[in-house]
């Protein structure tokens, strides 16, 4: 335990030392994190790693963790109905960040938001996790072209690959033009099939329960989506054990949780005097190639883990030459259902 300036510290196995918290303290970090500006509504176990990683301790996290996320109405409203699957699960990985991005469109969405959006384009790095978004009254190929130029190729640079569904705002001739000039690969999900594209598939699913939980008058979710973006961009993702923010950055976004309530972690860096402050920067930027090194190998070992999990549950059907099927004519989709 450490005393310091009338504030009491714990030295954890996994962080160095955690502010201790009262219970009202513990409640408001709680509902900070859970539904705040950047609370994306979480589960428990999640909810519970954030605000360990966030620097701040008291001996019933994971149990008030539990039972508030258990009370929440919102979680409780939108609560996601899981559903087993009959075909093996083919994962794609990328080798580096914003080397493949997935692309999906979701729309239109009832009701439409008041400045008249009925949908939104999502772009998915498969390294990092990072998502960019942007929402449109309506969808053609030059929204997505104008979209991948400005949010991506100026941002990040230009992408090994591009995995997309057939949809015509992805299929078309402006898209080919732009894949041709800057030898982009373009890859295409099966036409009755659009869920393998299911990296952004899974992003779209996060979002979309977020915005479910936030949104207040059903027609201003236009509005809350940056927040969502935000509160996704700051939430370890369960593949890469990190944030998307951390593997972009390489280094922790300061929340509201953490002005709310200082940890000792963040309070020090604001002490710092400038140059320990410029060393301290450097030397995250010099450990990053290993920070993302670490994820994409607990990326992989996931990978891998989910897919023996999810073979157990597959039956596979074997056809030949002639025979007769059935075939699910579904040309509509629904919201997203991840991987």
């Amino acid at each position: 335990m450490l005393f310091l300036a009338g504030v009491l510290y714990r030295r954890g196995f996994s962080t160095e030392y955690s502010r201790c918290l009262d219970e009202d303290e513990a409640k408001k970090v709680i509902e900070e994190s859970h539904r705040g500006d950047c609370g994306g509504h979480v589960g428990y176990q999640t909810l519970t790693k954030q605000i360990i990683r966030g620097g701040y301790y008291w001996p019933t996290m994971q149990k008030d963790c539990h039972q508030f996320v258990k009370r929440c109405k919102e979680c409780q409203l939108h609560a996601p109905v899981i559903h087993a699957s009959a075909s093996h699960l083919h994962s794609v990985t990328s080798p580096w960040p914003f080397s493949m991005w997935a692309f999906d469109i979701i729309g239109p969405i009832s009701p439409a938001a008041s400045n008249g959006h009925k949908y939104f384009l999502a772009a998915t790095d498969y390294f990092t996790k990072w998502v960019e978004v942007v929402t449109l009254r309506t969808v053609e190929g030059r929204h997505v072209v104008s979209f991948i130029h400005k949010n991506l190729l100026c941002r990040f640079g230009v992408p090994h690959d591009i995995v997309s569904d057939n949809g015509t705002h992805f299929k078309n001739e402006k898209m080919r033009q732009l894949c041709s000039k800057y030898h982009i690969t373009h890859h295409f999900s099966a036409p009755y099939y659009p869920q393998g594209n299911g990296q952004v598939e899974a992003t779209n699913k996060i979002l979309i329960r977020i915005l479910e939980r936030t949104v207040e008058t059903g027609r201003d979710w236009h509005e809350k989506m940056h927040n969502a973006l935000w509160a996704y961009r700051t939430t370890m993702r369960t593949p890469t054990n990190a944030t998307p923010a951390e593997l972009v950055y390489g280094t922790e976004v300061v929340l509201p949780l953490h002005v709310l309530k200082p940890a000792l972690k963040f309070a020090s860096l604001i002490e710092l005097p400038l140059a320990q402050y410029q060393q301290k920067r450097l030397m995250q930027l010099d450990l990053l190639y290993e920070k993302r090194l670490k994820a994409a190998e607990h990326a992989e070992a996931y990978r891998q883990r989910v897919a023996r999990q999810f073979a157990k549950s597959v039956i596979e059907r074997q056809f030949k030459v002639n025979d007769s099927v059935l075939r699910s004519a579904v040309y509509m989709r629904g919201r997203p259902r991840g991987k």
